[in-house]
């Protein structure tokens, strides 16, 4: 079960990225090599993420259906932890 909400966090990666909404602030797209450094980058940004924010639902947490926010309480959904590996990436350059 553990492996499939992380596997629905990562689909979720792909739509925070391609949202409309991100994309008229977010910079121009520009093509990254995935090289051993940079992919060694990702995988400890992920893993960061994956072992520091324990998985809850908006509706536990916030009383609401969906919220998209940073986990700053260190809780969050799959939204959550996509921005938050999204502002860290980018902070990283």
């Amino acid at each position: 079960m553990f492996s499939i909400l992380r596997s629905v966090a990562a689909a979720c990666l792909l739509v925070v990225v391609a949202s409309p909404i991100h994309a008229a602030v977010a910079k121009p797209a520009r093509q990254v090599v995935l090289a051993p450094e940079r992919l060694a980058e990702l995988q400890q940004v992920n893993r960061h993420v994956n072992a520091t924010i324990v998985e809850t639902t908006d509706l536990e947490q916030y009383g609401r259906e969906d919220a998209w926010t940073l986990p700053a309480s260190g809780r969050g959904d799959c939204e959550d932890f996509v921005l938050l590996k999204r502002k860290m990436l980018i902070e990283r350059g």
